[in-house]
């Protein structure tokens, strides 16, 4: 359950692991504060819930983390990494290979076909393509992350991803499409009986899975501290 706390004066946010979904978000939300904000006082965790500052939710840093999380499993971090690494005076097959890995992940999917259209590694042009990641980096980050099946994906509607809290919920299982089954939804057809409860902590979710297409999550919600150990 999410809390607004108008009253107090160092966190305005209560969440607390009412059920699996707030319980993963909790252990992602975590995750993201000890990346980004590793040396800050912006989060506190009790026995049975965590509080935090909202205002240090951002699109630019959500993006940030989910760069150094996922690292070499997002194309373009491929990319990079394996430029940085490359040498003309490698072995000739080992470079042919690294060059054939590199040019696979350049079209390995429509952002990254967009970015790079035509473009191809050579061996020669690794300032263009080292440039062309650093300009459009957070559009690569959030293309791949939310339409790859192994990520966002898998959990939530990949076009809920920063959307505010909603009617419905953006998981996967959870997420319907309401001018169409709105109606069917509630017992008795009746909406008012439908709970479709929402928040916006709910992109946290992904991070507290394995990043695997099949994921375990296991909600030891004794008190959060053993939830997040476990």
């Amino acid at each position: 359950m999410k809390t607004i706390l108008e009253d107090n004066t160092d966190f305005n946010v209560k969440l607390e692991p009412s059920d699996w979904r707030f319980s993963a978000s909790i252990v992602g939300l975590l995750e993201y504060f000890k990346c980004i904000y590793p040396l800050e006082t912006s989060y506190k965790v009790e026995d049975e819930y965590i509080l935090y500052n909202s205002e240090l939710i951002t699109k630019e840093n959500y993006l940030k983390f989910v760069e150094k999380k996922y690292g070499e499993n997002l194309h373009h971090k491929y990319v990079e990494l394996n430029l940085e690494h490359y040498n003309q005076d490698n072995n000739e097959n080992d470079n042919a290979y690294i060059i054939k890995s590199i040019n696979e992940k350049l079209s390995g999917n429509t952002i990254m076909k967009k970015v790079f259209k035509k473009i191809k590694f050579d061996g020669t042009n690794k300032d263009e393509i080292l440039s062309l990641i650093d300009k459009h980096r957070e559009e690569l980050i959030l293309e791949t992350f939310r339409n790859k099946t192994d990520m966002y994906k898998n959990y939530c509607n990949p076009n809920q991803l920063f959307n505010e809290s909603q009617k419905y919920c953006r998981l996967v299982g959870y997420c319907i499409d309401a001018p169409k089954k709105g109606k069917s939804t509630g017992f008795g057809f009746n909406m008012s009986s439908f709970v479709g409860q929402d928040i916006q902590e709910f992109d946290f979710i992904p991070f507290a899975f394995l990043n695997d297409r099949e994921s375990l999550f296991i909600n030891d919600n004794y008190e959060i501290n053993r939830l997040i150990s476990t």
